[in-house]
């Protein structure tokens, strides 16, 4: 009886818009509303074993759930890559919120530990070592960091994809910078021979404990960040940079404290 009572509650919860002839709710499933006043009624009668198969057949699976945060998911980056960063942070932790239980919530989590960096200054470029070339820092104009290990195939397609912005943007005051931890026995060698294979030309350094890593809030690779006047202007994964995006960057006012700056 309880487990009835407890599961119709739920269920008047997902479709009450529905009966006050508003949108229904988006984990209100097809032919809901008629079923759920048919349960009412067995409850009323006393029998709530068929109440119960009833509101089993019309409660959200745990596909719906994971459908209807995707969505919300979607649209929480595509809010985010709009450049509206706060209204992005409300939806995401509106998909952690509401669908705790989902791959849509964890994924969501991610993106909000790498955007809290985002407008706070940025964690002084410091490496082990340089593996190829060096970069400078501070620099004067802006800087593309990216997260990536030889081994990761997404990294091996969207790092040397770099270069192509590294020479557009290099008299506009771009400096790119890879970043390295040289995970999973990877050597020296096999960066340089990497880097040499894919026409990657930019400075690579080796950051052995993640320590840079982590002060970025990178999450997974390949993960990359601008930026700008000792700022952290942008984070996100390489993939979704673009020509325009970094003009925009580069061409923006510089703040006071750039003055600074050599």
């Amino acid at each position: 009886m309880v487990r009835a009572i407890a599961a119709m509650a739920v269920g008047w919860a997902l479709v009450g818009s529905a009966v006050a002839s508003e949108p229904v709710h988006p984990l209100a499933r097809p032919g809901v509303e008629g079923r759920l006043r048919k349960a009412a009624a067995l409850v009323h009668k006393g029998d709530y074993t068929g109440a119960d198969a009833l509101l089993r057949s019309v409660m959200p699976t745990a596909e719906d759930r994971e459908r209807v945060a995707l969505d919300a998911l979607r649209t929480a980056v595509d809010t985010l890559d709009a450049g509206d960063l706060d209204a992005a942070r409300h939806a995401l932790m509106d998909v952690v919120q509401q669908y705790p239980d989902t791959q849509a919530s964890q994924y969501a989590q991610s993106v909000l530990a790498e955007q809290a960096v985002v407008g706070q200054p940025a964690p002084p470029l410091t490496v082990d070592h340089w593996i190829q070339g060096e970069a400078s820092w501070p620099w004067p104009g802006a800087t593309l960091l990216v997260f990536f290990e030889v081994w990761c195939p997404h990294c091996q397609r969207e790092v040397p994809a770099l270069q192509r912005y590294a020479d557009a943007f290099v008299l506009d005051g771009l400096q790119v910078v890879g970043i390295t931890r040289m995970s999973r026995g990877v050597t020296e060698a096999d960066v340089i021979g990497f880097a040499g294979a894919s026409g990657v030309g930019f400075a690579l350094g080796y950051d052995a404990d993640g320590d840079l890593s982590e002060a970025y809030g990178v999450q997974g690779i390949p993960s990359a960040a601008i930026v700008r006047d000792g700022v952290v202007v942008w984070r996100g994964h390489p993939q979704l940079l673009d020509a325009d995006r970094l003009q925009r960057v580069l061409a923006a006012p510089r703040t006071p404290s750039a003055d600074a700056l050599p």
